[in-house]
């Protein structure tokens, strides 16, 4: 007698998070689209907090982290993306990496612009848009430049997609803010979405996906309003074209995103190739002068101390 065939595996996918920070990527039901929708308060709260930003400056920087964490989650194991809005505004730049499992961490030249009102006062509209991907197995990383376009971060990303790597898709990213309250507390809700659109997507799927994020409205309205990522990615995909009807369940997969990393065996062996790279002469130098060497990471804003002893060990031969 034969043996029945084996069952084949069942794929379990995620259910969308009811509380906290989440990303999520949502497949169409016909395979020619993905979303990702993401809730980040608490991630833009802890940028914000560790950079202490004026509130302006705190929106801009919510933006470029939820954008971030949106272009360089769900890919390969080891991939990072590195995007830097460099503008011509008061700010600098504004730059954030984030990794293929939703850590983002974030750097801002100057955070203490409390006189402007406006994420393109801060940011400037004109200047470039530069992203550098990267991954362990690759030769060399990605880089790619292209013009800001409105310095509202959202618009100015999507571009570069378009443009810079030829993907159709639509980005929304908002920041709602409670002005008068610290740093710590300033951020009310922060997060967004990005529609990828495949190559071989048929104009029904993209007519949909545009009157959907038409229908959407303002990401910041939205977050502010209480919408979770799950309920924002049904929202994208409302439609029999897109969602297969009431009975499909959609193929969804969750993410908890969070800032960093910024644990100190991470940042450690990074500053110890820093002071490595000053040379024995320019340490034993610094250490003589001041007694240990202090090194800061300007995306954590975390310091470390190397006493004369570790830096004794860090040039032994």
């Amino acid at each position: 007698q034969s043996e029945s065939p084996e069952s084949p595996p069942v794929v379990v996918f995620d259910t969308p998070r009811t509380a906290g920070d989440e990303v999520l990527k949502t497949i169409s039901a016909n395979g020619e689209a993905t979303v990702l929708t993401c809730l980040t308060t608490d991630l833009v709260k802890e940028g914000v907090r560790r950079h202490k930003t004026a509130p302006a400056v705190a929106a801009a920087l919510g933006r470029v982290v939820t954008g971030t964490m949106l272009m360089g989650v769900f890919r390969g194991d080891g991939d990072e993306c590195q995007v830097s809005i460099e503008g011509k505004g008061p700010v600098g730049s504004l730059t954030a990496i984030s990794t293929h499992d939703g850590k983002v961490r974030a750097r801002v030249i100057n955070p203490f612009l409390y006189d402007a009102k406006s994420v393109p006062e801060v940011v400037g509209n004109t200047g470039v848009v530069r992203v550098v991907r990267s991954n362990p197995l690759a030769k060399a990383p990605y880089t790619g430049v292209t013009p800001i376009q409105t310095g509202e971060i959202g618009e100015d990303l999507t571009h570069y997609l378009l443009t810079s790597e030829q993907q159709r898709c639509a980005m929304g990213l908002g920041v709602a803010l409670e002005v008068g309250k610290s740093a710590e507390d300033i951020v009310a809700s922060a997060g967004g979405f990005l529609v990828q659109v495949l190559p071989f997507a048929g104009e029904e799927t993209i007519k949909a996906l545009e009157e959907n994020i038409a229908d959407l409205g303002s990401v910041t309205e939205r977050l502010a309003d209480g919408m979770r990522p799950g309920e924002m990615a049904a929202a994208l995909m409302k439609g029999d074209v897109l969602s297969g009807g009431e009975d499909e369940q959609l193929a969804q997969f969750s993410l908890e995103p969070s800032y960093g990393p910024c644990e100190t065996e991470t940042l450690k062996p990074r500053m110890e190739k820093m002071i490595r790279a000053l040379g024995r002469k320019e340490a034993d130098a610094i250490v003589e002068e001041v007694g240990s060497i202090e090194v800061r990471c300007d995306f954590c804003m975390k310091t470390l101390e190397f006493t004369k002893s570790d830096v004794e060990v860090l040039f032994h031969d």
